[in-house]
């Protein structure tokens, strides 16, 4: 994992990049609208083609921890991210 940008270094746009729009990127964009909304989703009548999106039902539950068991939790999370998934 490389280093940690420093929080000025954000705040302040230096790591914002810029790049032409594409159908590939919009897409990519509505497609993790669409996966991570959890009840609505309001969009703009011309934006027709998220009309006949696959949307998911709304979501009841933020996250689900087993047993209650947030140490153990944080512990299944820190060894993903160390092996990379």
């Amino acid at each position: 994992m490389g280093e940690l940008a420093k929080f000025d270094t954000v705040a302040a746009g230096g790591l914002d990049v810029q790049e032409r729009g594409t159908a590939q990127l919009a897409n990519a964009f509505n497609s993790a609208t669409i996966r991570h909304t959890r009840r609505w989703i309001l969009h703009h009548p011309d934006d027709a083609d998220l009309a006949g999106a696959d949307l998911r039902r709304p979501r009841t539950t933020e996250i689900a921890v087993p047993d209650g068991d947030f140490a153990r939790m944080g512990e299944l999370l820190r060894r993903a991210s160390r092996n990379g998934g």
